[in-house]
């Protein structure tokens, strides 16, 4: 759906409208007992409904970004700026454990304390708010706009996002390679790419490529480890709800302190394969020794 939304309406609205929903989700989930406080089974299926609600902003959000982001950066840092994307989502991660480890400290380990569980849902709404508010004053992707054969306004947003006058020579050249690759695409229906991505070997190896990474990825059990890192890290050894919330922090800070070095000295230095290569042997290193 986010792929549909982006390509007929724009990447910048398809982030504000995911933002929006994943605000509306998050600012909802804060309020189960205030709308059913007699009707405890009412109110936790009002709380996934907005857990749901929220989680379809986010849905919404997450495939756009990265195309945003690499359709509207400069090409020598473009690996970079893309790769920020994850960076963010490992302070994300890390940012919520210590949210979590913060409020079970000030609160202590009772569920029937609302304002433990209030507080941690109520955040979330805070980084849906900035994407609102900073996107609201961002341009369309470039690209997107030579699609939809806007090439005025497509060149004048490259000069804003450049720092540069319109008739700047580097300006004027992206914007030919721009509207140059636009035109030489055919556009399919979903059947044709479909019968196009097994037209020859080649092209099924190059097109199942991505989704082999990303389903591996998942088979890695990296989200399990996200999700049950606090009872994880109790089973090993560290007692109480606050320890394993501590070690999942520091776990989460590790993930941070690596992704930075990976994007400071490796995506543009040495290239994306490289990176994948080796960090996929260092997890298969590791997985090979539990031990």
């Amino acid at each position: 759906m986010a792929a549909v939304l982006s390509d007929q309406y724009g990447r910048k609205k398809t982030l504000l409208l995911g933002g929006a929903i994943y605000v509306v989700g998050s600012m909802l989930q804060v309020t189960p007992t205030v709308f059913y406080a007699d009707a405890p089974k009412a109110a936790l299926v009002f709380l996934n409904l907005t857990r749901a609600i929220g989680g379809f902003g986010v849905g919404v959000v997450s495939p756009v970004v990265p195309t945003y982001i690499s359709e509207s950066s400069p090409k020598h840092i473009r690996g970079r700026l893309t790769g920020m994307y994850q960076l963010f989502l490992v302070f994300g991660i890390a940012g919520s454990f210590w949210v979590n480890y913060g409020l079970l400290e000030l609160y202590g380990d009772d569920p029937q304390k609302e304002a433990l569980w209030q507080i941690a849902f109520g955040i979330q709404a805070i980084p849906g708010s900035l994407l609102l508010y900073f996107m609201a004053s961002q341009h369309e992707s470039p690209r997107w706009l030579a699609e939809q054969g806007q090439l005025d306004e497509m060149r004048h947003v490259l000069a804003k996002l450049r720092g540069a006058t319109e008739n700047d020579p580097e300006v004027a050249d992206e914007a030919h390679a721009i509207k140059k690759d636009v035109q030489s695409r055919t556009r399919l229906t979903l059947r044709e790419q479909a019968k196009e991505v097994g037209s020859s070997k080649k092209m099924l190896y190059r097109c199942s490529i991505p989704v082999i990474l990303m389903a591996f990825g998942q088979f890695t059990g990296i989200n399990a480890i996200n999700y049950y890192s606090p009872a994880i890290f109790r089973q090993l050894g560290l007692s109480g709800a606050l320890a394993g919330l501590l070690g999942t922090g520091i776990y989460g800070v590790v993930k941070i302190i690596v992704t930075i070095v990976a994007l400071a000295m490796g995506v543009e230095q040495y290239g994306r394969k490289a990176l994948l290569v080796w960090g996929g042997l260092g997890q298969a290193t590791w997985y090979a020794n539990p031990g």
